[in-house]
């Protein structure tokens, strides 16, 4: 078969997988797999395909395929790091992991003339820098505070789409300081001896899953934020249930962005659970609460008085439940050791995927699973009955 003829099937089952059909999608490839393709993105999207299915070994081995074809291909690379991860293989997960942009063995594309940190001690400053998204650092921040025992100062840049973490990351053990702009790292008065990724800590610490989930919680509430949100609760009756449904938007992954969020119109159902009071915890551009006629009246809406997870964090102080689509509100949740109910996609990431309806990372959190590829009627069924338990 040609490559534009392969690479036509390719792109036809990488369609099929994202508008809902990813058996078929997956069979499309399979059945082409035994004439060996060579053609790196054919055993890309294969492998994607089977570690969405939650086939780990088939997936990293058709990621590996694709590498004896493209070395460089960094889709590849993460595939067979997620395969690994997700059935608890940190060990060699992690240094797969490392071979991204700005891991340990990757192209460094940020404060390239700092040395990379080797996880040794160091007599000076480690510079942490954040990557990819907003639930991915506040996952890993945990790990700053064994990363403080091996040096001698730790600062952290949150600067970019990462500053509305900043207040929250300054609560966490370990960080010394909080820095919001790249210019603040130029104008210290020494320059830091090492820089690492903040997803790079597991690796450059040596952390297994016996290790997690550490000492939780390991964020707090800011004490002035505190006060302020206890005010604007008050009239809420309890208890008080936090929601988010709509996962940040990110250029770089939009069909994540489209597969973790739930449509409103899918919510009624919960949202006219009894006894209850909702408090959305969106943050940013999500669908018009109006949408939901009378049932929008069933959650308070703050959302114009969010303006960072320094917020966040206080609102979920006052609340009794958090329930989340996976976003980095459901990260904020299990950081601060709150109970929370996470309603996962189907093709769930690496971290949800050691257990069946929990995770090692956040002990209080809950995992409802959508039965079906796209679809949210089971796990949103499941919650709304466990709901109704719970009150």
């Amino acid at each position: 078969m040609s490559p534009t003829h392969l690479g036509a099937h390719v792109a036809v089952a990488v369609a099929d997988a994202l508008d809902g059909d990813l058996d078929g999608a997956r069979q499309t490839l399979e059945a082409l797999a035994p004439t060996k393709p060579q053609l790196a993105g054919f055993w890309r999207v294969l492998g994607t395909l089977r570690f969405w299915g939650g086939d780990f070994e088939a997936a990293e081995a058709a990621s590996r395929s694709a590498l004896t074809l493209d070395r460089n291909d960094r889709q590849a690379k993460f595939g067979v790091a997620a395969a690994l991860l997700g059935r608890g293989d940190y060990r060699r997960g992690w240094r797969a992991f490392e071979e991204r942009p700005d891991g340990v063995f990757g192209s460094s594309r940020r404060f390239d003339d700092v040395p990379r940190w080797s996880g040794e001690p160091l007599d000076g400053a480690l510079l942490v820098i954040c990557e990819q998204g907003l639930g991915d650092v506040i996952q890993f921040a945990r790990f700053a505070s064994e990363a403080r025992q091996r040096v001698r100062e730790l600062l952290l840049l949150a600067d970019g789409p990462w500053r509305s973490l900043a207040p929250l990351l300054a609560t966490v053990a370990g960080i010394d300081r909080v820095l919001t702009d790249p210019a603040a790292v130029a104008a210290l008065p020494t320059r830091p001896s090492a820089v690492a990724s903040v997803l790079s800590l597991p690796f450059l610490l040596g952390i297994d899953t016996d290790a997690l989930p550490g000492t939780l919680p390991y964020v707090s509430v800011l004490p002035e934020r505190a006060v302020l949100w206890k005010a604007r609760l008050a009239a809420i009756d309890r208890p008080r249930v936090g929601l988010a449904w709509a996962a940040y938007a990110r250029r770089d992954t939009a069909y994540l962005t489209r597969q973790k969020t739930i449509p409103l119109p899918h919510l009624a159902p919960l949202l006219e659970t009894r006894g209850v009071n909702f408090v959305s915890l969106q943050l940013g551009a999500a669908d018009d609460l109006s949408s939901l006629g009378d049932l929008a009246r069933a959650v308070a809406d703050f959302s114009v008085q969010i303006h960072d997870f320094g917020d966040t964090a206080a609102i979920m102080a006052g609340l009794d439940l958090v329930i989340s689509t996976d976003t980095s509100v459901a990260h904020v949740a299990g950081a601060l050791g709150k109970p929370v109910w996470l309603i996962d996609r189907f093709n769930t990431c690496w971290r949800w995927r050691l257990a069946a309806d929990r995770s090692p990372w956040y002990p209080t959190m809950r995992i409802f699973r959508q039965e079906r590829f796209g679809d949210w009627t089971a796990p949103l069924a499941r919650v709304t009955a466990a709901l109704a338990t719970w009150l």
